[in-house]
C-alpha cells in the first residue's frame, strides 16, 4: 500500500472534463481512483477549501502522518479560485 499526498490537478470548464462537477462533492461522500492494474481505491472527503492563495502549497505536503491521501486541484470559474479537496 501507498502512502504519502497524491496531488491531481485538472482544468473545471463548462461539465466537459474530469473535475466538472468537484464542486458537488460533500463532506464525507467517496470517491473512487482506479490504478492501472484495475485496483480500485476508495477516498473520503475530509475537507473543502475554496480561495485559497496560489502560492499557499501546504496542502500537498507529504508529511501526513503515513496517510495514504489525494488532493483534488482545481479552478472554480464561478469565483476565479482554487478548490482543494
Amino acid at each position: 500500500m501507498i502512502h504519502g499526498n497524491t496531488c491531481i490537478t485538472g482544468h473545471n470548464y463548462k461539465n466537459r472534463n474530469l473535475f466538472a462537477r468537484i464542486r458537488e462533492l460533500e463532506i464525507g461522500e467517496t470517491f473512487y481512483i482506479v490504478s492501472k492494474d484495475g485496483r480500485k481505491i476508495t477516498y473520503e472527503v475530509k475537507s473543502k477549501t475554496t480561495g485559497v492563495d496560489p502560492n499557499d502549497t501546504s496542502c500537498i505536503e507529504q508529511d501526513n502522518d503515513g496517510i495514504r491521501k489525494v488532493t483534488l486541484i482545481t479552478c472554480d470559474p464561478r469565483r476565479n479560485h482554487k478548490i482543494y479537496s
